[in-house]
């Protein structure tokens, strides 16, 4: 954890001494807000009394309590808890401590900065449903299996994130994610895909070998390959009817896709690559 050398010994006297590690539960929220954005350069954007980060241009007051921060809201339950973060086009730089999300956030918006850092998945909480942080700076590599159990949309488009790309293992209650313009690399595999997903979006990677279309979620309405090294005869005789958008261009892949009721196909992006589409 990077913390200014104050925030460390804070963290210091909420170690579990049983289990030599950090606790969340034990700190409240005011202060767990405070470690997620003590990498954060400019604060000011968070902090400052202007409602619209994006139009926040001096540092201003630099508010506390984060009742009065910028982008904050709170359970309608407990209104102690916070419930969802929107911080997007901030033009906030620096990092965040990821780890440090309140165990209560439900939605977390950070899009459109210049942030940097990596992100474990595994250390974000369990109440998590959203979670986008596409447009910024973040790299390393990405264990998708370790994000939490109940989560519904992922967005990690538009960053520096590199290594291999595991869909076999998402979550169940997985609906929406987008590793689009990346630096992932490998092979992935579509047959094993969460049952209700809608939305899968890699393009823009450099990933490879060989897919099989015979296996997808019957509820998936969007999936985009394009711009990577995909290569190899595909079966798309099994194409689920929801399919709205497929976007195969710009990669090696072949054969033919024959458009037949009631498959609702409506966008099909086939050019610079072998695919067909025949009525």
């Amino acid at each position: 954890l990077n913390c200014s050398l104050p925030t460390r010994m804070l963290v210091s006297l909420c170690m579990d001494p049983s289990l030599g590690r950090f606790t969340k539960e034990s700190l409240p929220q005011q202060t767990l807000m405070e470690l997620l954005i003590d990498g954060v350069s400019n604060q000011f954007v968070i902090r400052g009394s202007v409602h619209l980060c994006r139009w926040t241009y001096d540092a201003g007051p630099r508010n506390q309590n984060i009742a009065d921060w910028n982008g904050i809201d709170f359970s309608e339950e407990r209104s102690d808890e916070v419930s969802r973060i929107v911080w997007n086009n901030c033009r906030m730089y620096g990092s965040l401590n990821f780890e440090m999300l309140p165990p209560t956030v439900v939605d977390f918006f950070v899009t459109g900065n210049a942030l940097q850092g990596t992100l474990n998945c595994g250390a974000l909480p369990a109440s998590l449903k959203t979670f986008e942080i596409r447009d910024n700076q973040i790299n390393g590599h990405v264990v998708l299996s370790d994000l939490p159990e109940n989560i519904e949309s992922v967005d990690l488009s538009k960053n520096l994130f590199s290594g291999t790309v595991d869909l076999e293992t998402l979550p169940k209650s997985f609906r929406k994610l987008d590793l689009s313009f990346n630096s992932f690399d490998g092979e992935i595999c579509l047959t094993r895909l969460p049952k209700k997903m809608t939305h899968l979006y890699v393009g823009r990677n450099q990933l490879s070998g060989e897919l099989d279309f015979t296996w997808l979620p019957k509820t998936l309405m969007v999936l985009s390959l394009e711009h990577n090294r995909f290569e190899g005869l595909g079966d798309f005789s099994k194409l689920p009817r929801s399919l709205s958008v497929f976007n195969v261009s710009y990669t090696s892949l072949s054969g033919e896709i024959v458009l037949q009721q009631p498959l609702l196909v409506k966008y099909f992006h086939t050019s610079e690559s072998d695919v067909k589409v025949t009525r």
